[in-house]
């Protein structure tokens, strides 16, 4: 066993280093998704990711001039 761990710990490395930078990532996005910051939430309940331009739900918002309904639509977008 010790053998094969001296054999592989370059592997073994890279292998905790990947997995550790999923885990932050996985974390990270679970505590935007909480906050409400990692996605825009549209008015046809769907997420345009930001690009609120290419929103079906966005775009009706703003052919409405609806100020409240932009505001829900593409809140944290810049907006």
């Amino acid at each position: 066993m010790l053998n094969w761990l001296a054999e592989n710990w370059g592997t073994l490395i890279v292998l905790v280093v990947i997995a550790a930078l999923v885990l932050f990532n996985v974390i990270r996005l679970v505590k935007l998704k909480k906050s409400g910051k990692s996605l825009c939430s549209c008015a046809n309940g769907g997420t345009c990711g930001g690009n609120c331009a290419a929103c079906a739900g966005c775009a009706a918002a703003k052919q409405e001039a609806d100020i409240e309904e932009r505001k829900k639509c593409c809140k944290g977008a810049g907006m």
